[in-house]
């Protein structure tokens, strides 16, 4: 039985008049932690998935609507930085994923437990559908 997604909570959050802030943000099996800037309106381009690799997804700023799928099924998480600030979206290995970002674009900060190796990473295109959802 392939693991499920899931939203996790950073270790410690905090805020007061001057700030809000998460930390311990990714678990300690991270080794890579980057973060990419997402201009409006873009997307990932396709699915793309890992055999031994789990992301875990953190969005600092904006908006993305990210999608997850195995064996067929769909599933839509919307993350973001207001409603959902503080939470990472964790992608096991075997789950297909891909984003589209919101009209205001978004930073992802993203932990990976391997360092990427991209023959790890298995790529699938867009059917019709998913091309009108995250194209």
């Amino acid at each position: 039985m392939i693991e499920q997604w899931s939203i996790v909570f950073p270790a410690r959050s905090h805020g007061d008049e001057r700030r809000l802030g998460v930390f311990d943000v990714f678990p300690d099996d991270v080794v890579e932690i980057n973060i990419v800037i997402i201009a409006p309106n873009q997307s990932a381009g396709d699915w793309h998935s890992h055999v031994l690799q789990t992301d875990y997804w953190f969005v600092a700023s904006g908006e993305l609507a990210v999608g997850l799928k195995y064996e067929g099924e769909l599933h839509i998480v919307t993350m973001d930085d207001e409603t959902h600030f503080g939470d990472v979206l964790k992608i096991p290995p075997g789950w297909l994923h891909t984003y589209k970002a919101s009209s205001e674009g978004a930073i992802l900060v993203y932990g990976l437990t391997n360092k990427w190796n991209g023959t790890d990473e298995g790529r699938t295109p867009f059917s019709k559908t998913d091309a009108e959802i995250f194209g």
